[in-house]
């Protein structure tokens, strides 16, 4: 096992060790002794070598929220293993999953993709990504035909039953410019009742039909 052993000197001070030690049969054996210093040697140490790395570092804020958040439900309910398994292309899974993750965060088009990827820290959380550009785009979707794509949403709806959603609580927007969303409970209204015209009026369904007088010989 290893460990820090601190030797105490009759003068009160105390050096510290990084010692390793092993047990053969019923001897105990140290091939590792080495030695750190004192207390104030090992601080005076560590913030001399965090102010270095800290001079070698460029720190930047990025919105880590929506992204991270979507890369959870991404993993909870297997979109990426279920696209790779439909396409038969992990290149298409992780392009379309950077596609959404930057679509959420900001509204940029697809040839403006790559640029968002460079600056923002999709980079830190999904790592190298394959080709954003509109036309590799446009080769991913191509593998999602309407049988591929009827089968992975199949799949993730569920998963998501498998998890406790229900219809009443998930929808999709199918579209790029808007989505309608019903309670729930919405029923559509009884038909509007006919209206009594006024006397001497016509009816609206005999509007235009033309009267016959019928006169009694």
């Amino acid at each position: 096992m290893t460990f820090v052993w601190a030797r105490k000197h009759s003068s009160g001070r105390i050096d510290y060790y990084l010692r390793q030690t092993r047990r053969e049969g019923s001897r105990v054996l140290v091939p590792l002794n080495l030695y750190l210093g004192t207390a104030d040697q090992l601080l005076d140490r560590l913030q001399k070598a965090s102010q270095e790395f800290l001079d070698r570092c460029e720190l930047a804020s990025f919105p880590f929220g929506v992204p991270s958040a979507i890369l959870v439900a991404d993993r909870e309910l297997g979109l990426s293993r279920i696209l790779t398994e439909e396409t038969g292309s992990p290149t298409t899974a992780r392009a379309l999953l950077a596609f959404v993750c930057g679509r959420a965060e900001e509204p940029v088009s697809k040839n403006g993709m790559r640029a968002l990827y460079a600056r923002n820290g999709l980079g830190f959380l999904l790592g190298a990504a394959p080709s954003l550009s509109c036309r590799s785009y446009l080769r991913h979707m191509d593998r999602l035909d309407d049988a591929t794509l009827d089968r992975v949403t199949f799949r993730v709806a569920q998963s998501l039953k498998a998890m406790g959603f229900s219809s009443s609580l998930v929808f999709f927007d199918t579209t790029n410019f808007s989505t309608e969303q019903f309670a729930p409970t919405h029923r559509p209204g009884p038909p509007a009742r006919p209206r009594r015209p006024r006397q001497g009026s016509q009816p609206a369904s005999e509007a235009g039909r033309p009267r016959h007088r019928h006169h009694r010989g």
